[in-house]
């Protein structure tokens, strides 16, 4: 039996999204990644094998969230125009214009 995570995946793909979104792809390390997940470069290779699947997978982890962002606004939002203002603007609350 192996050993319980001290980070959850849902957890660590979170931090990493966060590094990731200050430094960029291009000065993403494990070394980085390590340090804002608070665990080891090894144990995030062996997590994830690679940088770029490390990558993959904290993007894809953001693809899942903006789904279902999208899909809970999409249920709450009203059929009519400021509705559908309204659920395009939900994943950005920076950008919302002060008409809705």
């Amino acid at each position: 039996m192996g050993r319980s995570k001290t980070v959850s995946d849902n957890v660590a793909l979170d931090r990493l999204l966060d590094a990731l979104e200050t430094v960029g792809p291009d000065g993403f390390s494990f070394s980085k990644a390590s340090r804002a997940v608070g665990l080891s470069a090894a144990t995030l290779v062996q997590r994830y094998g690679t940088r770029e699947a490390m990558i993959e997978a904290t993007l894809l982890h953001a693809w899942d969230r903006l789904d279902a962002i999208t899909a809970g606004a999409d249920a709450e939002a009203p059929a009519n125009p400021t509705g559908a203002i309204s659920m395009l603007l939900r994943p950005c609350p920076a950008a919302r214009p002060s008409i809705i």
